[in-house]
């Protein structure tokens, strides 16, 4: 098989790999140069909400580590602002200092430790909460659906405005028919695939398990880093699967019964 795919892919192989390598590059050296990096905060969202956790319910902590949060973040705003199923009125409020996070990013890690060593059920809590959207079915908001609507609240995009062309054009809007009618968890799109997964061992067609680690590896990264519960788009790549995971468990026997049928001629 690998050599079949690769005789016929062959030019398709080479450009994809080139075009990784081109990937790495310009999101690695290139954005580092032009200093286009993400900020550090926006990989901390899980741990900043256990800490945060721990702080809205007085949780154990003590005067050192009290001090170094209060730096980071004025304690009175963090049992104000927190929200357990979103870090964005954490990372994103005025009182939040970036310039102490970027400065004290050992110190950070150290002090969350600390708090996981003395709070583990809060830390578990908080975890919980915030990733709920990707691993509770039963959960649901319209957070990365089809969105009709901008931001206007945030002042940086206060200069766009929004026009509805079709209706300019046809006398007729369609904003209200593309809204989606029902919602459905991204874990209900996990658990398809990971049924998927399941018969394709059943059947033992273990070589055809390496088609689902592109959807599991994202949904792991979700889980280790999401910065909120609920967001489809983020776990897309389930959505855009389910019409080859139920194919993937029958995978192969049509092909190998072909090449038996040709060897044989």
């Amino acid at each position: 098989y690998r050599k079949i795919i690769f005789n016929k892919l062959k030019i398709w192989f080479i450009s994809s790999i080139a075009f990784v390598i081109i990937c790495f590059i310009i999101q690695g050296p290139v954005y580092n140069k032009l200093k286009l990096s993400t900020d550090f905060v926006e990989s901390l969202g899980v741990l900043i909400q256990q800490i945060c956790y721990v702080v809205s319910y007085d949780g154990n902590i003590d005067d050192s580590e009290r001090e170094f949060i209060n730096n980071l973040c004025p304690i009175e705003t963090i049992k104000q602002e927190y929200r357990p199923c979103i870090v964005d009125k954490i990372k994103w409020n005025a009182n939040f200092n970036d310039t102490f996070l970027e400065e004290n990013k050992q110190e950070f890690f150290k002090v969350w430790l600390h708090l996981l060593y003395k709070n583990p059920t809060q830390y578990v809590k908080a975890y919980l909460l915030n990733s709920v959207g990707f691993w509770d079915v039963n959960k649901q908001t319209n957070d990365g659906y089809i969105c009709i609507e901008m931001w206007p609240s945030l002042q940086e995009y206060d200069e766009y405005k929004q026009d509805d062309y079709i209706n300019t054009i046809f006398k007729k809007s369609i904003r209200e028919d593309i809204q989606p009618k029902t919602f459905y968890s991204a874990t209900l799109f996990l658990f398809i695939i990971l049924v998927e997964a399941q018969i394709t061992i059943y059947r033992k067609k273990y070589k055809n398990l390496i088609i689902f680690i592109p959807f599991i590896a994202n949904w792991l990264t979700i889980m280790i880093a999401t910065p909120l519960a609920f967001s489809l788009r983020y776990v897309y790549i389930l959505v855009l699967g389910l019409p080859i995971a139920f194919y993937i468990p029958f995978l192969g026997n049509s092909n190998k019964s072909k090449l038996l049928n040709e060897k044989e001629n």
